[in-house]
């Protein structure tokens, strides 16, 4: 029976086709409560081509999504007919093919954005022209950004070089390899720069222009220069501070040995050589004063250090006319615990059958006239300065600093790095023999000549670097016949340690192998035998 409702839908349905309103005909001819009308069956039917064609044109536009969605309602309205199905398989693989073009022009925009921001600007360049143009634009503005800026680094990096500037040009060079590392161009301006840049530091350095150079050495290391040189000028600065520090706690052995290392480092360096000499020369005055009457009143409990020494004595801090000296500041930090404690650093050995020894542990060690009032280290019986010379331990290395007249194998000497039997003549008295008697440690020992004796008839002295070897000749400091095994007597913080093959006898003790030594101890190892003793220096003091 007919249902007057319906049919008007169905009518609605006929006319939004005949109107070419596609989507709406197809709504009103899909509902269920009109599928059973031939009618509407027939509307369906009428709207298949339609939909195909319409489909046909949203694929033609690339509007695949479109085509497949008309595809489906022609599907719906007719069934699947074989120009439904080619139209869907043709939609399909199209679509797929864009997809796959898409994710190829992201990949060709992924490998831009790499190069540009890798500083390969160039290699950038190329990948964004293989890019869509729409895809590109946003990336393409980032790569002409990084182009000026890289133009504008490249400009001030020469012209910086141009004047010598190396400092500035340094800093130009960092934000040039930030956006352009990869470009053939900064690699030569890169190079050119490495090449001025030591010149550039050891003239700061030179100078005394330590902040400069510091600042020169942080953009080495951040510009990748060659790591020998970036540690070289670090140490030189480290070792500056160093000196810095010891003079300014008032600890002179110290200050004179970094002053010495720093010498080495920068021997063309007016400023630190004139350190050097302050150095030893405030050295001397305070030896001089613990030795008068004030000696007493510097060394009471609660006595400050003189830490302003040189400007009291008047020595001049002034620059040569020409350089502006730019110290480097001075860094607060605890003095560092002496070796194996008070009283351990000047001890006397007794190795029974073969002599007595100093052993002397101090990195700076003075050699001067018995009686004097700077009481030297080794005080010899001889008409030389109070202070002749300072022996200074520097990285296991020892260098002769002469105060007074000195030759060292025949030829005068004003710096000296000692080598194993270097012979040491001090205002003209008989030679004393610098020796290393073995690769197994670093402590040397000075041979006296006959007739300069130090008291308890001490001919040799050691100057111990924490380890000294008994063995037997020639690979031991101290040879002892019968030995047949290294014996090893190492000073560290807690004092006297000697190690051994054969069990140890200390103060007629049985011990281990290894066993602490306390002063006036007997010590048995084997055949050797020998005593620690506390050695004080001339006028009773340590």
């Amino acid at each position: 029976m007919w249902n007057v409702p319906h049919l008007i839908q169905i009518q609605k349905a006929r006319h939004a086709l005949r109107s070419g309103n596609l989507d709406e005909a197809f709504a009103i001819a899909t509902l269920d409560s009109l599928r059973d009308y031939r009618q509407c069956r027939e509307t369906l039917e009428a709207l298949v081509e339609p939909f195909l064609a319409r489909a046909r044109e949203h694929l033609a536009a690339g509007r695949s999504e479109d085509a497949l969605a008309d595809v489906e309602r022609a599907q719906r309205a007719g069934g699947n007919r074989p120009a439904v199905a080619e139209l869907r398989d043709r939609i399909l693989a199209e679509r797929a093919q864009d997809v796959r073009h898409k994710q190829a022009a992201r990949e060709v925009l992924d490998s831009a954005r790499q190069h540009i921001e890798a500083g390969r600007l160039a290699n950038g360049a190329e990948r964004l022209a293989a890019a869509p143009a729409e895809d590109a634009a946003r990336l393409r503005k980032r790569l002409d950004q990084r182009a000026r800026e890289a133009d504008e680094a490249r400009t001030r990096t020469e012209e910086c070089l141009a004047r010598g500037d190396v400092e500035g040009a340094l800093a130009a060079a960092e934000i040039l390899k930030a956006v352009a590392g990869g470009e053939s161009g900064t690699r030569a301006i890169l190079d050119r720069l490495a090449a001025a840049l030591p010149d550039a530091v050891t003239r700061a350095l030179t100078a005394g222009a330590l902040a400069d150079a510091q600042r020169l050495v942080e953009h080495a290391a951040r510009m990748n220069a060659a790591m020998a040189d970036v540690r070289r000028w670090r140490d030189t600065i480290e070792t500056a501070e160093k000196t810095a520090r010891a003079v300014a706690r008032g600890d002179w052995p110290e200050a004179l040995v970094q002053a010495s290392r720093l010498e080495r480092f920068v021997p063309d360096a007016w400023w630190a050589g004139q350190a050097h000499e302050q150095i030893l020369m405030v050295d001397e005055a305070l030896r001089g004063l613990r030795a008068g009457p004030l000696g007493d009143r510097l060394t009471a409990p609660g006595a400050q250090p003189p830490f302003h020494a040189l400007s009291t004595m008047g020595v001049s801090e002034t620059p040569p006319p020409g350089i502006v000296r730019a110290p480097c500041a001075a860094v607060k930090e605890p003095a560092p615990a002496g070796r194996g404690g008070a009283g351990l650093d000047r001890c006397l050995l007794w190795v029974d059958g073969v002599g007595s020894f100093l052993l002397l542990a101090p990195d700076c060690v003075t050699i001067g006239r018995a009686g004097s009032s700077a009481r030297p280290d080794i005080a010899l019986g001889a008409d030389i300065e109070g202070v002749h010379a300072q022996v200074l331990r520097v990285d296991h290395e020892y260098f002769l600093a002469p105060r007074g007249p000195v030759t060292v194998n025949g030829a005068p000497v004003s710096r000296r790095l000692l080598a194993d039997g270097d012979r040491i003549v001090l205002g003209g008295r008989p030679a004393l023999t610098f020796r290393l008697p073995t690769a197994l440690s670093s402590t040397a020992m000075l041979d006296l000549p006959a007739g300069l004796q130090l008291a308890r008839d001490v001919s040799r002295v050691i100057l111990l670097d924490q380890h000294l070897v008994f063995g037997p000749r020639g690979g031991a400091h101290i040879a002892v016949a019968g030995l047949a095994e290294r014996v090893v007597l190492s000073l560290g913080a807690n004092g006297f340690r000697c190690r051994a093959h054969a069990p140890l006898v200390v103060g007629g003790a049985p011990h281990g192998r290894d066993a602490e030594i306390p002063l006036g101890m007997p010590v048995e190892a084997g055949p050797l035998t020998f005593t620690l003793t506390s050695a004080p220096r001339e006028g009773g003091r340590p």
